[in-house]
């Protein structure tokens, strides 16, 4: 289960958390790049622990805007807060990880010995759509015809008058929807919907167990 050198084994799901270890090597690190395209508010949260013995030793976490090209620290673990235990944390990263296909995060350690290590667990990357498109259906019923129909979507764009619109918001965010139909005899009623638009983006997770090594790697996927 120690990961030396740069991991990208099978993802897997379970009880499962990754032990880093470079044995020598220069570093151990696991790094994925993660397409953010289309959403903003990018929150990375992760815990993080350590097992070090000597000063010149550290477990960090980073993130890159270029796929590597450069690296900006998220959290770091030197000797003198290795612990033995994981670590919560939750960051909220600068616009340019937003709407980024080369959004990368990777956990390393440097200069350990054999019997230093670093622990990850819970990675989850997490934003939110930037334009989110609903389809809506009108199911009114009348014993004379519908001659009109007003949607209002709640966002300050123009109406539609169509049976079954679709809208797109530039935002998520909760909005009240109001539908109102008006038959031939000049009859008309409304009903009314609060929506909460945007389901988050959701990246992977190693499952939050003890400290024992794994070796794997988050699955990407969309919840």
């Amino acid at each position: 289960g120690t990961v030396n050198g740069r991991y990208t084994g099978t993802p897997k799901y379970g009880n499962y958390d990754v032990q880093l270890s470079d044995n020598g090597s220069g570093d151990g690190r696991i790094w994925r790049t993660i397409s953010t395209a289309g959403y903003s508010n990018i929150i990375v949260s992760f815990a993080l622990g350590a097992v070090l013995n000597n000063n010149n030793e550290d477990v960090r976490s980073e993130w890159s805007a270029d796929n590597g090209g450069s690296w900006t620290d998220l959290a770091l673990i030197n000797r003198n807060g290795a612990d033995n235990q994981l670590h919560d944390y939750s960051i909220t990263l600068p616009e340019t990880a937003a709407n980024n296909a080369q959004f990368s995060i990777r956990f390393r350690i440097r200069n350990s010995e054999s019997d230093d290590y670093g622990y990850v667990d819970n990675v989850e990357v997490t934003g939110i759509p930037t334009s989110i498109n609903y389809q809506f259906t009108d199911t009114s019923t009348s014993s004379v015809p519908i001659t009109a129909r007003n949607w209002s979507f709640g966002d300050s764009t123009a109406n539609s008058t169509l049976q079954n619109p679709s809208h797109t918001y530039s935002t998520a965010g909760s909005y009240r929807v109001i539908l109102t139909v008006i038959n031939e005899c000049g009859n008309n009623a409304s009903i009314s919907k609060r929506i909460s638009t945007g389901s988050n983006y959701y990246y992977g997770q190693w499952d939050r167990t003890v400290m024992e090594p794994a070796g794997v790697y988050p699955v990407n996927r969309i919840r």
